[in-house]
């Protein structure tokens, strides 16, 4: 289910964002709405000499789900997020809900040309790779302690580089053009490493201080990632 009703004061075309709106009292929209922000946790693997240079993801839908039962799920669908940018792609609903105690992120391409997962970058010793993904898999971020709900207001889905590569050997890849190219018709078994560490490498955060980074302390993760 959608909620276009903030869309009076909203800015881009994905996320439904509140400011500029006066206050709740004179709007309708409440004060601390639930708030996720999506964003790589780092634009390299440094222990590997990893860089990227873009890193992209695609939702088909992203929502919260209250604790309550009986209350209707919130979010949007088709969600494509630029995981380098900074602040981070977020989204903002227009709710005044305030227990949620589960996200669902259910990741497809949106279309034929756009793929789940594109990562380009390059590894230790320069070659650059391009990694292509068409991955579908929908994901339960569920609150822990099960049943306690996370703040929703200042949430983070984080995609962890290191994670998702850490079983993607770009050293021993086979080379096109003096690339490195990681999809269904290249190095296919390097993908296959990269989507069986999709579920690892996606994980709920809370950013404390609502700046749009993740400290270490902040690092935590609030759920307990598995596939639906």
């Amino acid at each position: 289910m959608r909620d276009f009703r903030a869309l009076a004061c909203s800015l881009g075309s994905f996320a439904l964002l509140t400011a500029g709106c006066s206050s709740d009292a004179e709007t309708g929209f409440p004060e601390h709405p639930p708030k996720i922000s999506i964003t790589a946790l780092s634009a390299e693997v440094p222990e590997r000499d990893i860089a990227l240079g873009d890193a992209r993801l695609a939702l088909a839908s992203l929502e919260f789900v209250p604790c309550d039962p009986h209350s209707a799920k919130l979010g949007t669908t088709d969600f494509r997020i630029n995981l380098l940018v900074y602040p981070p792609s977020s989204l903002t609903l227009d709710s005044f809900v305030a227990d949620y105690c589960r996200i669902e992120a259910d990741l497809a391409p949106p279309t034929a040309e756009v793929p789940t997962v594109h990562f380009v970058g390059t590894r230790a010793d320069g070659t650059p790779f391009e990694l292509t993904s068409t991955q579908t898999l929908k994901l339960d971020l569920d609150a822990v302690p099960a049943g306690h709900p996370f703040d929703p207001t200042k949430l983070v889905l984080g995609a962890d580089p290191a994670t998702w590569l850490e079983g993607v050997d770009l050293e021993a890849a086979e080379l096109t053009d003096d690339t490195v190219l990681i999809d269904a018709d290249h190095n296919a078994e390097l993908l296959d490493a990269f989507e069986a560490a999709t579920v690892s490498a996606l994980s709920l955060y809370v950013d404390a201080n609502d700046d749009g980074l993740l400290t270490a302390a902040e690092l935590a993760p609030v759920a307990e990632t598995t596939v639906r």
